[in-house]
């Protein structure tokens, strides 16, 4: 229910954002390429594909696409899922288990700010500030 939310709220969110750029545009066609280029610039910015630099690593708070992919995640994985580990290790969760939390994605997650999957973390498990990011 909360994937389908978060899901429908960010086409509203690319919806408003293509309708408020084509009606300010004088042609049909520059105001389509403004929303691709806009909407494009927002995915990549929003730092899950790639990390931004320090000084403009704000930008991502304003694309709709980083609270879609966040609260999606936080409403998929937490801290205490397992995953298949190296043959022969063994953990608190089991033989050949490691926690999700120590995987290297995750990892990489976190050092871009993006805490998913992350034990005592508060913001780790908590959609809320995602959806009321999009709606607002």
């Amino acid at each position: 229910c909360s994937i389908s939310f978060l899901l429908a709220a960010n086409n509203l969110c690319y919806l408003s954002l293509g309708a408020t750029l084509g009606s300010l545009a004088q042609h049909v066609a520059y105001g389509m390429s403004a929303a691709t280029i806009v909407s494009q610039g927002s995915v990549v910015a929003s730092g899950f594909f790639t990390s931004l630099p320090p000084s403009i690593d704000w930008v991502k708070y304003c694309s709709p696409f980083y609270w879609t992919m966040q609260g999606i995640f936080k409403s998929i994985f937490r801290w205490s899922d397992s995953l298949d580990c190296v043959s022969g290790s063994s953990s608190s969760v089991g033989s050949n288990q490691c926690f999700l939390e120590y995987d290297f994605i995750i990892d990489d997650l976190k050092k871009r700010g993006i805490y998913i999957a992350s034990f005592n973390v508060d913001s780790s498990d908590n959609i809320f500030t995602a959806a009321i990011a999009l709606v607002a």
